[in-house]
């Protein structure tokens, strides 16, 4: 019942799939109704931000109808007017392939861009004749939603922004500058201008502010331009961009707004590749914020979530799938976690609840901050029979969470481990929707076991991002690992965040070096500072400076002592990540690609984020010919290969870093010079010594907390 507020519908539509949209998807909207809107004009707006989103199809049903408000809310006129509901079978087909393009029609691009948080962007504005005083304010919009967007870039000085505006001859609105109150104001006080669209002039003057200010980095340079038809001269504008382009190396986004962009052609032309990235066609310049938002959301700060101060619920398949001597590892995650995060269950910090499930879900104990309740339910799981009913579980978790939260912002959490599909698919997955929606706000870790597990299910169950909350495992035995990683970020061992730009430092690494050591050192220091990569500035130090032509140098004193001795300028635990590196180098995993999750392992249990940074992205390892290509990573989120008992054993008798040191280890082992060579030699030291101390520490901890 109620009136017909299709404007909110629409809108409501538009935020949906704006969560959702990802380069290259199709995105449809059937659009069904049997009467006018109430509020014609907000529904016109709704529809034009939507388009561009989606492609939309509208459907009237009955004579209550208006023809022209169907033709307004669907896309390049693709509605449909039916006599009576029973028409609607026979357009069902229509809902199959509309994102298809046809000849000569400008669909709107999926918004997907490039990440332009570290670079120099200049925006360029079309202010010809052309512009209506309504379309001004929506560019306006468009450049300070922008700059709020990037503004933690713009305070850190990794990123400036500048603005042009043109018609006949181009104006400098703004130099390029990090002062986001600067820019505000002068995107307030920009006024548009008449006259014709000599859009190669505005280009030319946006290259010459990012190249006569160039700040002398590997840092990138960007121009986002903004026009609504088609420029006087054509050939000049192309071969303009071209040189642009290839002289100065700079990434132009070309997008074209409205119908008087007659010639795409010509935007295609000025855009950089690849063209998904880099050329829009927008409908109308409502469309402008939303565009707005794809560019600079992706330079917000990131939330960190942090299953330290969070309710967790363990949910364990215990189905008839499971074998008897699986149930052990499956206790084993679930008391590693308990322990690992005693300290914060003591302060109150954590609590966790656990549920078992197989046909029916069983809530084996509640939400609580008793070390010795949970070990005492765990330690009494045991094997079912029956079949996978996850989404009962899910349910029940996320019952538990609501019902026991501290307040309405706070931090919800679920891990689920599986070896097999559920029994009822689209259920599961309606309730790990639900539980993930900004409603509810649970963040879900789904890890599956085998080969029984369906990974499509298992990803649409996990939260984003999939690299963290999405573990596949071939065997039980990895749970071991797993609850490692969740655990360990809550006692203080392990934090392996990385604020390291990997592909400017790359770049910035293969440059020519001195001909002196002395000097080298000063060009791994810079590029260390400038890409922010403090943990590998700390491990070349500590592992390749240390060689007899470094060891005269004064950067050992100006350089690495103070990356070397203060605590504050990294985390990396190099002493461990060297002993576990030599540990990892005697072990051998049967293939490249599980030495490689060897090596990851290590460097992330030492807190050398850098390390995991690098190795995830590029996966080479000098040494040993390690590469990522076609490997499944641990700490990349898709687990393949964990340290079997005999490594563990191994591990917990091995010497300290300095005994090693003075007998075996060299780290001259490393071909000074080489990039993949440098950062392989610190890839592994840390896990040893730290489950070294759970083993020792273990029985005092349980002690303490009885």
């Amino acid at each position: 019942t109620g009136t017909t507020r299709t404007d909110l519908a629409l809108k409501l539509a538009t935020q949906e799939l704006f969560k959702y949209r990802k380069e290259g998807r199709c995105m449809t909207v059937q659009f069904i109704t049997d009467g006018q809107s109430n509020d014609p004009v907000k529904t016109a707006v709704a529809a034009h931000q939507l388009k561009q989103m989606a492609w939309v199809t509208a459907v009237g049903v009955g004579y209550l109808v208006k023809k022209d408000e169907l033709n307004t809310i669907s896309t390049h006129n693709n509605y449909t007017m039916l006599k009576n509901w029973d028409g609607l079978s026979e357009i069902a087909h229509r809902a199959g392939d509309v994102c298809l393009k046809k000849a000569n029609e400008a669909t709107p691009t999926p918004m997907v861009v490039v990440d332009d948080c570290n670079c120099d962007m200049v925006l360029v504005f079309d202010a010809s004749g052309s512009i209506w005083t309504s379309h001004w304010i929506n560019v306006k919009n468009f450049a300070s939603t922008i700059v709020r967007g990037v503004q933690s870039h713009l305070a850190s000085g990794s990123m400036r922004l500048g603005i042009v505006m043109y018609a006949n001859s181009a104006q400098l609105v703004q130099g390029l500058t990090s002062n986001n109150v600067t820019l505000l104001n002068a995107i307030a006080a920009m006024n548009k201008t008449n006259g014709s669209t000599r859009t190669e002039r505005g280009l030319r003057l946006a290259a010459e502010q990012l190249m006569n200010n160039n700040k002398g980095l590997t840092s990138c340079k960007t121009i986002k331009l903004i026009t609504d038809g088609n420029s006087n001269v054509q050939s000049v504008t192309e071969a303009e961009a071209t040189r642009i382009k290839r002289t100065n190396g700079i990434t132009i986004m070309a997008v074209g707004v409205g119908a008087l962009v007659t010639n795409p052609t010509e935007l295609k032309l000025i855009a950089s590749a690849p063209l998904t990235k880099n050329y829009y066609m927008i409908e109308d310049f409502t469309g402008l914020e939303m565009l707005a938002h794809v560019i600079s959301d992706k330079c917000k700060p990131k939330e960190v979530f942090n299953d330290c101060r969070c309710d967790l619920v363990m949910v364990l398949d215990l189905s008839g799938s499971i074998n008897l001597p699986d149930v052990e590892d499956v206790k084993g995650f679930a008391s590693t976690i308990v322990k690992g995060m005693a300290p914060k269950l003591r302060t109150g910090a954590v609590r966790i609840g656990i549920v078992s499930f197989a046909n029916s879900a069983k809530m084996e104990i509640n939400i609580t901050n008793s070390y010795q309740q949970l070990l005492a339910k765990i330690d009494g799981l045991v094997k079912t029979t029956g079949v996978t009913r996850t989404h009962l579980a899910l349910n029940l978790a996320g019952e538990m969470l609501m019902k026991n939260q501290r307040s309405a912002a706070g931090c919800k959490s679920i891990k689920i481990v599986t070896d097999g599909q559920s029994t009822e698919y689209a259920k599961t997955i309606a309730a790990a929707t639900y539980l993930k929606s900004k409603a509810v706000g649970v963040t879900i870790m789904a890890i599956g076991i085998g080969n029984s597990v369906g990974q499509g299910e298992l990803r649409a169950i996990s939260s984003p991002p999939e690299a963290k909350n999405m573990k596949l495992l071939t065997n039980y035995k990895g749970l071991n690992d797993v609850a490692h990683l969740i655990a360990d970020k809550c006692n203080g061992k392990f934090e392996s965040n990385s604020t390291c730009n990997m592909k400017n430092l790359m770049s910035c690494l293969t440059k020519t070096l001195p001909p002196n050591d002395c000097g080298e050192m000063d060009i791994y220091k810079n590029c260390a500072t400038v890409n922010q990569c403090p943990d590998l500035l700390r491990i070349w130090c500590g592992m390749i400076f240390t060689a007899p032509s470094y060891k005269q140098c004064s950067q050992q004193q100006t350089i690495c002592q103070p990356a070397m001795t203060n605590s504050s300028f990294s985390k990396c635990d190099l002493g461990f990540y060297q002993e576990c590196y030599q540990q990892m180098k005697l072990s051998k995993g049967q293939n490249n690609c599980q030495q490689l999750n060897k090596y990851v392992w290590c460097a992330e249990a030492a807190v050398c984020g850098d390390l995991v940074n690098y190795l995830c992205i590029k996966g080479d390892h000098g040494e040993t010919g390690v590469t990522a290509n076609g490997c499944q990573v641990t700490s990349c989120g898709h687990i393949k290969f964990q340290a079997d008992d005999a490594t563990r054993t191994f591990v917990r008798g091995m010497a300290h870093a300095k005994e090693l040191n003075a007998s075996s280890f060299n780290p001259v082992i490393i071909a000074l010079g080489s990039v993949v060579a440098v950062l392989a030699v610190g890839l592994v030291v840390v896990a040893i010594k730290y489950r070294k101390a759970l083993l020792d520490e273990e029985s005092d901890l349980q002690e303490g907390l009885m």
